[in-house]
């Protein structure tokens, strides 16, 4: 979060209490997920936003540009969005259940594509779970 000023106060105002994230590389990629919400009695009143998720990803990922074509990231779980770099592809689903917000990334190199059967499922077989 060095150089990340809205990044580093979003997470000190209460969200590196209710956060967690787990990730694994496997078959060339590396999968993670992450959740977030607002936790109870601090001074976040509400969750971030789907749109202020991607705004942090794009943020942390400077080398990486958004790839705007329809349907790039794929089907599944939220809202995604594919992300290209010189050598490697960030495929990102963010969508919200209740207050808690969820980001799935797989990040492979620059041949990854949304068919692949390892990125399609873990993308298709996610289901949130109510926190």
């Amino acid at each position: 979060m060095t150089g990340d000023r809205d990044l580093m106060e979003w997470f000190q105002k209460g969200l590196k209490r209710s956060c967690e994230a787990w990730s694994r590389s496997e078959n060339g990629m590396k999968f993670s997920v992450v959740w977030a919400r607002a936790p109870g009695g601090t001074a976040i009143s509400t969750p971030p936003t789907v749109e202020e998720m991607f705004s942090l990803i794009e943020r942390r990922s400077a080398d990486m540009k958004e790839v705007e074509t329809a349907g790039a990231a794929g089907n599944g779980y939220g809202t995604g969005k594919l992300y290209e770099g010189e050598n490697s592809r960030l495929f990102v689903r963010v969508g919200m259940l209740g207050s808690t917000v969820y980001i799935l990334l797989v990040r492979g190199d620059a041949k990854l594509e949304n068919r692949n059967p390892h990125l399609r499922a873990f993308f298709d077989g996610f289901e949130p779970v109510a926190r």
